[in-house]
């Protein structure tokens, strides 16, 4: 045997020993691992999204009286500056308070602030 075929002959056993290698990881994992990995990977991303479900909530809840008070105020700076009747005034106010009410109503809170 000459030394090119020799050296052919370690090139080919090596690179058949790696594709063996690899298609016998692949079948393990398909076999064992997978399902279990796509069942971790389901309940974290059912867990990230209560989490995020749950602090987008909070941070509204946080955030609504603040934003309530804006839109009334808002609201009645519009009123102000156009030089605009009490009743309107009243209407606009109104308005606002539904406003900010409904947003409580969307974002669950039981007793909005006035």
């Amino acid at each position: 045997m000459t030394f090119a075929a020799l050296i052919f002959v370690i090139v080919a056993t090596a690179f058949l020993s790696a594709v063996l290698t690899l298609a016998l990881a692949a079948w393990i994992y398909r076999r064992r691992y997978q399902q279990l990995l796509e069942k971790e990977m389901l309940r974290i991303a059912g867990e990230l999204e209560q989490r995020v479900r749950q602090g987008t909530l909070e941070a509204g809840k946080e955030l609504l009286p603040m934003f309530q008070e804006r839109v009334r105020d808002g609201f009645l700076e519009a009123m102000r500056r156009w030089g605009v009747s009490d009743d309107l005034r009243n209407i606009a106010k109104t308005s606002a308070d539904l406003v900010g009410d409904g947003l409580s109503t969307l974002l669950g809170r039981k007793n909005p602030t006035k």
